[in-house]
């Protein structure tokens, strides 16, 4: 069983003038975790489909790391947008990211006027993503725990395996083996 940490990041993006945004997409710059996962905000001010025009879009989108087949389990997203003081929306939601399925949001994140009502939205309005997920955690095996191990793989009524090396043969081994370096120095 592997020890699991679990790491979580957050990014801001600040957009200005939002009155005065078009009726297009808008890609936040591409931002990574601690993980090297790459990361994008997607936000549409007037809403992803014709019909919901009266709602903000907005989604979180993985992006590739170089690896053809790449995932993102057990992954929790955490979308929200600040203005000001008050936060909007402010949303979770659990998923595994893949090549094929690399977003995830809401088309209808929140009501547009609710937004535009808010005071200084042009100067203050921050889109938000935190994400947390489970990496492993390394653990160093302790030198104790090394000792006891060799001294069973020494041992041949405990062993399955028992090393007879001819002795110029074990030179050869330990300058090439970090388990034979313990064994026969």
């Amino acid at each position: 069983m592997m020890a699991i940490q679990i790491a979580s990041n957050v990014f801001e993006w600040k957009l200005k003038d939002f009155s005065k945004l078009e009726k297009k997409p808008y890609r936040s710059d591409t931002f990574g975790t601690t993980e090297k996962h790459l990361w994008g905000l997607l936000f549409y001010p007037y809403g992803e489909k014709a019909e919901s025009e009266t709602s903000v879009s907005y989604f979180i989108e993985g992006k590739a790391n170089g690896n053809f087949f790449w995932s993102r389990e057990k992954v929790e997203v955490r979308l929200f947008i600040k203005c000001g003081t008050s936060t909007i929306g402010d949303n979770k939601f659990n998923c595994t990211f893949t090549k094929k399925e690399s977003g995830r949001g809401y088309r209808q994140f929140s009501q547009r006027a609710e937004l535009i009502s808010k005071p200084n939205v042009d100067e203050a309005l921050v889109l938000g993503a935190q994400i947390t997920y489970q990496r492993p955690m390394e653990m160093p095996v302790p030198p104790s725990l090394v000792e006891a191990w060799l001294s069973l793989l020494d041992n041949d009524k405990v062993s399955d395996v028992v090393f007879q090396l001819h002795p110029c043969s074990k030179g050869l081994a330990v300058g090439t083996l970090q388990l034979f370096r313990g064994a026969f120095q």
